[in-house]
């Protein structure tokens, strides 16, 4: 919701800011460079309801809500082709009667900076903290197929190089360092990654991406499991994965009232033991989006399927997949004023009963742009 918004204005500076170079900059002169400053920020408040707050297959707990979020940005960015960002981002969901939650809150710090090396080189650097109380599906990566309310703090630092080709060709390396801290139940980690992306820019901002990751999680204390499921007193679990992936954003008229945004991507994920916890992953995002000055809606749709080649349900491999609904529908009342309706639905289907669940919600409310 309000994160997506931000990401397609850091998106649209990204573009504005790539590094090229404007004929007024290319003749020489002693003035400074002018740089813009621009804030910015969004207040939302709404009533709704859950049906599954836990999304469990059992003690199912549904409870009508009370919503506030909110973000505040700061931009700045120059002729020079530099920019740099800095957001705040902050949910917080009160339940009325679910006795297991009470309620989630999430809290999210970031800032970016990205300055041109050379006509066609930029090199940038981004800087993120988060702090969640939300349930979160841990039966990804965890031993206990489980959905589990998790008080959490990650911080990362992600380095980037994109170099411009000509045509609209561009390459990009990203690297990143992050923790995951833990405050119960589950385990902390570290995690290193890099990856490099070959990406194609057309039409009225549109955009097309395609990307290879590799990731390495160090838990803290974790232990790895032999083929049977039991733990092996002395080890370290550390996960090595491999992502491959495509996306593909297309705006359909010039003043860019359609958006569409695709994605596809496969996962390969095993561990530094006997395989227990290697699995396979594909999902498959598709989102649409129109805006007209006055109305705004976007839905999305998410798919994602998962395969264990070591870990069994009875005498089958263990098998889950799911899927994702959502919209959000605003109507802007004055320059500042909106109101809006939001939905979800989702669902888990797996060959194990306990980690099949729906869950349903629904909301409106009122929200204050500044």
């Amino acid at each position: 919701m309000i994160l997506n918004r931000l990401r397609l204005l850091a998106l649209a500076f990204g573009l504005l800011c790539s590094g090229r170079i404007s004929s007024a900059q290319e003749t020489v002169t002693n003035r400074r460079p002018i740089a813009i400053w621009e804030p910015m920020g969004e207040v939302e408040t709404s009533v709704g309801f859950r049906n599954n707050v836990l999304r469990s297959s059992i003690d199912i707990e549904s409870s009508a809500f009370f919503q506030t979020s909110g973000d505040i940005s700061l931009m700045r960015y120059s002729e020079t082709g530099s920019y740099l960002m800095l957001y705040v981002l902050g949910d917080d969901i009160r339940y009325s009667d679910a006795p297991s939650v009470n309620y989630e809150q999430f809290l999210s710090a970031a800032a970016e900076i990205s300055v041109p090396a050379t006509d066609r080189d930029e090199l940038g650097l981004l800087a993120s903290y988060l702090y969640q109380h939300q349930v979160v599906d841990a039966s990804e990566t965890e031993v206990n197929i489980q959905r589990i309310l998790v008080l959490g703090h990650s911080a990362a630092l992600r380095p980037h190089w994109k170099h411009l080709f000509d045509n609209g060709w561009a390459a990009r390396l990203d690297g990143s360092v992050f923790r995951q801290i833990y405050e119960n139940d589950l385990d902390s980690y570290s995690e290193t990654d890099r990856m490099i992306s070959l990406i194609y820019g057309y039409g009225h901002r549109s955009e097309a991406l395609v990307g290879y990751q590799s990731t390495q999680r160090y838990y803290d204390t974790r232990e790895q499991y032999d083929e049977a499921g039991a733990a092996v007193a002395g080890t370290d679990l550390v996960y090595h994965q491999h992502e491959i992936s495509s996306t593909w954003r297309h705006y359909w008229d010039a003043a860019r009232h359609w958006r569409t945004l695709s994605r596809l991507s496969y996962l390969l994920s095993h561990d530094n033991g006997s395989g227990y916890f290697n699995y396979e992953r594909l999902l498959f995002r598709q989102q649409v989006r129109w805006d007209n000055g006055k109305w705004h809606v976007r839905t999305n749709a998410r798919f994602g399927w998962y395969f264990y080649p070591i870990q069994k349900i009875g005498n089958e491999d263990r098998a889950r997949s799911y899927a994702r609904l959502d919209f959000k529908v605003e109507r802007q009342l004055t320059k500042y004023l909106m109101l809006f309706a939001a939905g979800e639905y989702e669902w888990s289907m797996s060959n194990d009963p306990l980690d099949e669940y729906q869950s349903w919600m629904i909301s409106s409310g009122i929200g204050f742009e500044f």
